[in-house]
């Protein structure tokens, strides 16, 4: 089955799906997506975890790219953050309303990326989060973060084995 006009528009936007020759999979956990990126020769790149959030009639995606060697990266398409001035390079992610991890932001227009700390010490915290608040350019946004430790989960295994796992939902992409 074709992947969704919503989620081609989703990897476009976070920069992840402009390569068209490279083919990815892609299986529901939850609310998450879970879906294998590649290289236009068809080698492994990462794994990206990806939800579609509102914001009245906006649409904000949020990302998570792990790739086989634990470096995780943290994605935000948010128009919000189109109208909001630059404030550097840096960003910030809090856990359940907790102390803020300030992060070296990189992207433009509606694009945000945060480099996460090495996965041994944010994966725990992504798995026991229940809410996520990230703050860049000015701008500011909350997630709730439903089904988190099962999407995780996918997520390890997706970039340990190159494949998202299986899982009980009809894949969503080709197989």
């Amino acid at each position: 089955m074709p992947r969704s006009p919503l989620f081609c528009a989703a990897l476009v936007a976070l920069g992840l799906g402009a390569v068209p020759e490279a083919r990815a999979d892609l299986q529901q956990v939850g609310s998450w997506f879970v879906v294998d990126e590649r290289q236009p020769d068809g080698s492994f790149s990462h794994c990206l975890l990806l939800n579609v959030y509102y914001r009245d009639t906006e649409r904000v995606l949020l990302g998570l790219s792990l790739d086989p060697s634990r470096h995780a990266l943290l994605s935000l398409s948010d128009p919000a953050l189109t109208r909001a001035r630059p404030k550097g390079e840096r960003g910030s992610v809090a856990f359940n309303e907790g102390s803020p991890l300030t992060l070296r932001a990189t992207g433009s227009g509606s694009l945000l990326r945060l480099d996460l700390p090495p996965w041994p010490d944010i994966g725990p915290r992504l798995r026991q989060a229940q809410t996520l608040r990230i703050t860049a350019r000015g701008s500011s946004a909350f997630f709730r973060l439903h089904d988190m430790p099962q999407a995780l989960a996918a997520l390890e295994s997706c970039a340990a084995t190159g494949k998202p796992p299986l899982s009980s939902q009809t894949p969503l992409g080709p197989r």
